[in-house]
């Protein structure tokens, strides 16, 4: 989930194209994950078109936290 967030956050247009490139995950699985920040996190995430923007992190979240599981930041 963090991986997509930061995915969405980086990319300009955040479409699920490019999202699913840039994170290696099918499209599916990140249309999931999407859905699974949204519930379980309380991310506020707008979709437009086919375009995804993170509008509020939620009370759970840091954007800085998701940039680094993006770039591998997080594994141990």
């Amino acid at each position: 989930m963090l991986l997509v967030l930061g995915a969405i956050d980086a990319t300009t247009p955040a479409t699920l194209v490019k999202v699913s490139a840039l994170t290696g995950l099918d499209k599916k699985t990140v249309t999931r994950m999407i859905a699974s920040a949204q519930e379980q996190a309380g991310v506020v995430i707008d979709k437009t078109d086919a375009v995804y923007t993170i509008t509020s992190w939620g009370p759970v979240l840091k954007r800085s936290g998701c940039r680094l599981a993006l770039v591998g930041g997080l594994e141990g």
